[in-house]
């Protein structure tokens, strides 16, 4: 990385003022608790599994599960110590980008300007979910990436951080490419290679654990978003609007992105450059899969990438002065704005009507809108360990639903504070291996992020007694498959034979299609 920038009085106010907003917004998502069930029955000794009868990787983050379970497992709160770890992180990110990746005071104070005026990118600095980690190992990369190439094992720290970055989150590779090609390109394929293959090994090692205990490559959750059987030009759209909506509710967010890729465009520097082709491709990614249902959460990292392009002008102290005050200004003329420290932000109701903030007609939701009077750091109780509304609805569940197989649709909280007896059949298929690569019930009618799935018939008594009662033929042969690697003997070889086979395609014809 570069020599270190000096801290003077506004970066450190600033500093103080992005420790305070991250205090202030700090929320969990419903999200999170699907991961905090899986860390739950680890630490109780069940695997990292979600239902504990079946070995599904429910979560989409292997390397902040691991941070979680590691955090949480002295105490066993999983509402304080996420929010306090997430808070640790971010800050830690935001004086990294200052220390090591500015490339002076005042461009460092413009970036935190920056990083204060964002909706996304404070609101998702918790959360419960990966993106802090993922903020921080990007700074770490591009701090690297912008080193200079005499600094000692530049090449393997820059590998290390973006094999982490790539763990952290499958797609985030998408975001690294760039940079180990310019890597490559600087240094020349003999150079560099051995030192990307090192820096990939803990990712390497996580594939061979995935494939050998989940019998799968990929998360579970990748499955039932990604093989929904929808046209591609009916998830595009979704896509364009999902940044539109984060244009409308956060713009400046958007429009650093726009700004610094323009900027590093017109300065023509391969390692600017590099960060522009980084952005442009996850943006890209995003508006191909139709974006999220989470307002601002996969704008945050391509904003983070933007905003150490800014950190690199040779600012002056009035223009980085200028810049942290104007950037202020614009957030503060949104009414969504984190810098308005509203303690009475959101609503106790889980599903809120008539807020514009809640959620658009592309089902675009202000996430934190919904949940942060039930789970946040500002609204939390002593001795608190689980929010507010999980008590109340997980109390209705528990009554209403005596079945030990219960179909769900929101998993998060629900599904953490249901007994572990209890095997949940998520409709949307995240948490279930089956479902997951079924298409969806209806291609016209769906929400981004949430893909309602068809049972078949009989799989729930299939479920519930063991015995095979589905009754298309062909679903229930794959179930059958599906049981041998979820449920198998662990290190069994017919095992192993299914895992080749479900993995090359070979059950495939077995499923419907549309």
């Amino acid at each position: 990385m570069k020599p270190r920038t000096s801290f003077g009085a506004p970066v450190l106010a600033a500093l103080a003022l992005l420790l305070a907003l991250f205090l202030h917004t700090a929320w969990l998502s419903d999200d999170a608790f699907i991961t905090y069930r899986t860390v739950d029955n680890f630490l109780n000794g069940h695997g990292l599994r979600w239902n504990i009868v079946e070995r599904v990787q429910a979560y989409t983050h292997p390397l902040w599960m691991m941070v979680v379970a590691a955090a949480v497992w002295p105490v066993r709160n999983f509402l304080l110590v996420p929010l306090l770890l997430s808070v640790a992180i971010s800050l830690l990110a935001a004086v990294l980008l200052v220390r090591r990746v500015a490339i002076g005071p005042h461009a460092g104070l413009a970036a935190l300007a920056l990083l204060a005026a964002s909706k996304a990118f404070v609101e998702y600095s918790t959360s419960g979910l990966e993106n802090p980690l993922t903020h921080l190992l990007l700074v770490v990369l591009l701090g690297w990436h912008f080193a200079a190439p005499e600094v000692p094992r530049r090449a393997l720290w820059l590998s290390l951080a973006a094999g982490l970055l790539v763990l952290n989150r499958l797609d985030s590779a998408l975001m690294a490419a760039p940079i180990l090609l310019a890597l490559v390109l600087e240094r020349g394929p003999r150079a560099s290679f051995g030192w990307i293959v090192l820096g990939f090994l803990p990712l390497a090692a996580w594939e061979v654990f995935s494939i050998v205990y989940y019998g799968f490559p990929f998360p579970n959750t990748a499955y039932a978003k990604l093989q929904t059987g929808i046209a591609p030009e009916d998830l595009w759209p979704h896509g364009l609007f999902y940044f539109a909506n984060s244009a409308m509710v956060d713009p400046i967010t958007v429009a650093t992105v726009v700004a610094g890729c323009a900027v590093a465009l017109a300065g023509r520097q391969r390692r600017e450059l590099a960060v522009v082709a980084a952005i442009v491709l996850y943006v890209v990614y995003t508006v191909r899969i139709g974006g999220d249902f989470m307002s601002g959460r996969f704008v945050a990292a391509p904003f983070l990438m933007a905003v150490v392009l800014v950190a690199r002008l040779p600012l002056s102290p009035a223009e980085g002065r200028l810049a942290a005050l104007a950037a202020a200004c614009i957030a503060l003329s949104s009414p969504a704005s984190p810098l308005r420290f509203e303690r009475n932000f959101g609503t106790e109701q889980i599903f809120p009507r008539g807020n514009a903030l809640q959620t658009d007609r592309w089902g675009v939701a202000d996430e934190r809108w919904i949940y942060f009077r039930s789970a946040s750091l500002v609204h939390l109780n002593p001795g608190q360990k689980v929010p507010a509304s999980m008590r109340l609805f997980g109390a209705e569940i528990s009554v209403q639903r005596a079945s030990l197989v219960q179909p769900l649709g929101a998993i998060g909280y629900y599904g953490f504070l249901v007994p572990r007896d209890r095997h949940i059949v998520d409709v949307y298929g995240l948490s279930d291996p089956l479902l997951a690569r079924l298409p969806v019930a209806d291609p016209k009618v769906w929400r981004i992020g949430h893909f309602d799935r068809v049972l078949p018939r009989g799989y729930l008594e299939t479920l519930g007694t063991g015995i095979d009662l589905i009754e298309n033929p062909d679903v229930a042969h794959y179930h059958r498959v599906l049981k041998i690697v979820t449920r198998g003997e662990l290190f069994d070889w017919d095992r192993f034979v299914e895992i080749w086979r479900l993995n090359t395609g070979a059950y495939d014809s077995l499923l419907p299609r549309r």
